[in-house]
């Protein structure tokens, strides 16, 4: 795969990442509940360029969006979130943003430093990304998207906490196990 760059959101982004917000596919298991008009996404890169959100790009090319917005800041606690043009998907691009937001945010903000990921099962390839970086599922509850009944799994990292390379803990028997 090619190296990744990322950098902060600027409002010139908004044309590179309507492939990520107006696309329905892509959207599909996000908080985003339809596609994002070109004012929405304007407005969505204001909201998002204070936090630890970041551009990503492929050989010069966006490919997605990725970062750690605050859940709550003072205790160092933020919610991983990654998204991507689906030219990008399957090539790696989703597990090396994620490594790298999450090795950002131990830098900036130290540890233990907590890290949220919430994802649907039915999203098999975020799943497996949260798992090889070493969260853990900690919550789960069934959840409605356009009419559709989903599995909504939580999962957690801690940062600094001495959890790197050990293999992720699973709640034996609930709706986001195997």
């Amino acid at each position: 795969m090619e190296q990744l760059s990322f950098r902060p959101l600027t409002p010139e982004d908004a044309g590179a990442l309507a492939a990520v917000w107006s696309d329905p596919e892509v959207i599909r298991y996000t908080a985003i509940l339809s596609p994002c008009t070109s004012e929405e996404i304007r407005r969505r890169i204001e909201a998002l360029r204070p936090m630890d959100v970041f551009l990503i790009r492929r050989a010069g090319q966006a490919v997605g969006v990725a970062g750690c917005p605050p859940v709550d800041r003072e205790r160092r606690v933020f919610g991983l979130f990654y998204q991507l043009r689906r030219s990008a998907w399957g090539q790696g691009v989703g597990t090396a943003a994620a490594r790298w937001v999450l090795a950002h945010m131990e830098r900036r903000y130290g540890a233990p430093t907590t890290i949220y990921a919430d994802v649907f099962r039915e999203n098999a390839a975020s799943v497996r990304i949260l798992r090889r970086l070493g969260f853990r599922l900690t919550g789960e509850e069934m959840a409605e998207r356009g009419g559709e009944a989903l599995h909504l799994c939580r999962y957690e990292k801690i940062l600094g906490g001495g959890t790197e390379g050990k293999a992720p803990e699973s709640a034996p028997g609930g709706i986001c196990s195997d």
